[in-house]
């Protein structure tokens, strides 16, 4: 058998043996060593799945950077046609995702409830809308409630953030102040 030229092919396997015993008798006999190895092993295992993870996450991305690469001009085609088929019907939707006086009217009201309460009116959680919402029911009615959950939707949306108005319960309050004959059912 011909030797190498590293390190490791010169090691004594009987001294390498002694070593590993005289390391485990270490470990026997100190239970703080033994418990700072098992920690430090444990950290050193935490670490390669770390990297791994962060290995797969980069090739992950990636793939998907050269996956968009290779789609986006046929992206872009499927764009401009649709851009020229729908012009019409896409330039009633940019009207219709514009605020209107209302909707800033009633987003206005909604972001001083927040600020009287110390909540974030932008982005919003679910949970104070919800309440805002129940709070506008009373004096006013369920045509309003709808009205000012959509002018919070849609300014959420407009300013790119995710609509507290999509969550179940605001759903059901919706539909319990929208439907007289359930107002009192629990």
């Amino acid at each position: 058998m011909s030797k190498g030229i590293g390190i490791l092919d010169d090691i004594d396997e009987e001294a390498l043996a002694e070593a590993r015993a005289r390391y485990e008798l270490h470990k026997k006999r100190n239970p703080e060593f033994a418990a700072a190895q098992a920690e430090r092993i444990a950290s050193e295992k935490l670490h390669e799945q770390a990297l791994e993870l962060g290995y797969e996450e980069l090739r992950k991305r990636n793939e998907k950077a050269a996956h968009d690469a290779e789609w986006q001009p046929h992206y872009d085609n499927i764009d401009k046609l649709m851009t020229e088929m729908l012009k019409d019907e896409l330039a009633i939707e940019i009207e219709r995702a514009k605020p209107t006086t209302a909707d800033k009217r009633l987003f206005g009201e909604f972001r001083a409830y927040c600020d009287e309460r110390g909540y974030q009116a932008l982005p919003a959680d679910p949970q104070p809308v919800i309440a805002y919402l129940i709070r506008r029911a009373s004096p006013h009615g369920a045509a309003h409630v709808a009205r000012a959950r959509r002018s919070i939707a849609k300014i959420h949306r407009l300013l790119g953030h995710p609509d507290p108005c999509d969550d179940l319960a605001c759903k059901a309050l919706i539909r319990k102040l929208s439907n007289p004959a359930k107002k009192g059912k629990n």
